[in-house]
């Protein structure tokens, strides 16, 4: 079945490589009705464009990296996610675009990254995962302290770099019982992280081909 466009949004000059929307589709507590109301695009020039969905139309423009942008997310609090390949990621005032926290993540991959709240924490705080330098390692940073809080080394398993290749993409989870992190990797296997001992829960390959997201 194939699904009916809606509408266009355009003006963008640099191809997209990001698109997020408010957390508010899912929780319409999170965040306030204007930012209920917005759309974040991240794109290959390293700007995040926002677009008002009730007007259609681009209602700010935020250069926040040198490189182009892989991932765009709205956070609760009115904060902005963004990463690049410019190696870093930042945590931005929605409304003004003004950089909160910066994190030298060392990834200049296409690795998709994650932040958010991990519940399971002694802190309250943003965290933020992403693939590091070695591409196969994912971290996961405080963003308050902007301090690396775990390493996921798949070298722990007695599995060669080699062989799982690159983190292609890291999610943060959280269940009722633990602060978890998920993996998808070059080798066509998702793993699940226990951030708090840094350790694989469990692992299930998918694909003989590279894992994109899961």
């Amino acid at each position: 079945m194939s699904l009916a466009t809606t509408f266009i949004l355009r003006g963008l000059t640099a191809p997209i490589h990001s698109v997020s929307l408010p957390p508010a589709a899912a929780d319409k507590s999170a965040s306030s009705p204007a930012a209920r109301d917005l759309l974040s695009c991240g794109d290959a020039s390293g700007i995040v464009h926002l677009f008002k969905l009730s007007t259609r139309r681009e209602v700010a423009q935020f250069p926040l990296h040198v490189a182009s942008v892989t991932r765009v997310l709205q956070l609760e609090g009115g904060r902005l996610f963004s990463q690049g390949r410019d190696r870093v990621a930042l945590l931005s005032d929605l409304n003004t675009g003004k950089e909160l926290s910066s994190i030298l993540t060392g990834c200049d991959s296409f690795c998709r990254a994650d932040a958010g709240s991990l519940p399971h924490t002694s802190v309250s705080s943003t965290f933020v995962a992403c693939a590091s330098e070695d591409t196969a390692i994912a971290k996961v940073w405080d963003a308050h302290s902007e301090e690396v809080v775990c390493a996921l080394d798949p070298s722990s398993l007695q599995l060669d770099h080699d062989r799982t290749g690159m983190c292609m993409e890291v999610r943060l989870l959280s269940s009722a019982s633990a602060s978890l992190a998920m993996g998808s990797y070059e080798d066509g296997t998702v793993r699940i992280w226990d951030l708090r001992s840094a350790k694989c829960l469990s692992s299930l390959t998918l694909m003989s081909d590279p894992l994109l997201s899961s």
